[in-house]
């Protein structure tokens, strides 16, 4: 997920990119209809920190993770 999520690049020379395509070398043929989601500046911090590409993909890798754990174990399941 990290890879796909900071991988998003210009294409090689020669790669025929279709039209609403986006290269990206971590997916499986080069060629994703997803854009690329994380940039710098795509949120502000209230404190004003700055988080890079990489940075913003690691919180959001552990966050997933966090979510996909809890929903396997039941914790947030809606139980007291």
């Amino acid at each position: 997920m990290f890879s796909l999520l900071t991988g998003y690049c210009d294409p090689p020379e020669g790669y025929d990119l279709k039209e609403g395509l986006h290269y990206n070398p971590y997916f499986a043929g080069g060629a994703i209809g997803m854009a690329q989601a994380l940039y710098p500046g795509v949120y502000d911090y209230p404190d004003g920190m700055y988080h890079s590409v990489t940075s913003l993909c690691h919180i959001t890798v552990h966050c997933r993770i966090g979510f996909d754990s809890d929903s396997l174990t039941g914790k947030n399941n809606g139980e007291k």
